[in-house]
């Protein structure tokens, strides 16, 4: 059938692709790459034919969740002080490692980012956190993640092309380029993190394309 050596672990944020064409998606909110790619040995380690996994996550191994024991309380926060892009490289070379040694290539999405205002404050607004503390820290953790994950996409680019295999662009809807500088469009994420209908199909579609052609030059 179509895309059938294609495997697909993802975040919530993956979800609109087990859409029609995609048999083969698996799901865990919040995962890291390390606990997707644990289900993918499980899930694929017996599996003969030629297999092509795809990782679309990023954004649990670089935000972490700040909660407080007992109490009505979490919030989404980036630890400034951390080297999250050495972290993200380390991450991704031991996936890699991992899936050739079940006989598998790894096509790493790029990162979209997300909105720790808009996240945030939609998780008051429903009721899940009492709070929030850091507010005033926002601006500057949105500025140092949207240029962890312009670094992180340069370098996932770099590490697809050199294992011969064309990268889903999922970052390029919201991460506009606009002269020098790129503008990012958090309307596209309707609580802040997860896509709108448009850009579900938009991700769905260009994954598609994507999957075709590495299905074709495997």
């Amino acid at each position: 059938g179509m895309y059938s050596s294609s495997y697909i672990f993802a975040t919530s944020r993956g979800s609109s692709m087990s859409l029609e064409d995609f048999k083969q998606v698996n799901i865990i909110p919040g995962g890291t790459y390390d606990r997707l790619c644990s289900l993918a040995e499980k899930r694929l380690h017996n599996v003969v034919h030629p297999k092509i996994v795809y990782f679309v996550a990023g954004i649990p191994d670089i935000c972490s969740l700040v909660r407080i024991k007992n109490e009505k309380y979490e919030e989404s926060y980036l630890y400034l002080e951390k080297d999250h892009v050495a972290l993200i490289k380390e991450t991704m070379s031991d996936v890699e490692k991992r899936m050739k040694n079940i006989g598998c290539k790894v096509v790493f999405a790029t990162i979209t980012t997300m909105s720790f205002q808009k996240w945030n404050t939609h998780r008051k607004l429903i009721g899940k956190t009492v709070g929030l503390k850091y507010e005033s820290d926002y601006e500057r953790m949105q500025e140092r993640l949207n240029s962890i994950l312009y670094a992180v996409n340069t370098y996932i680019v770099q590490r697809n092309l050199g294992n011969g295999v064309v990268t889903p662009f999922l970052h390029a809807f919201v991460h506009k380029r606009c002269k020098s500088k790129i503008r990012y469009i958090y309307s596209m994420l309707v609580d802040g993190v997860h896509p709108t209908q448009a850009l579900n199909a938009s991700w769905a579609r260009h994954m598609g394309a994507t999957i075709d052609k590495n299905e074709r030059n495997l």
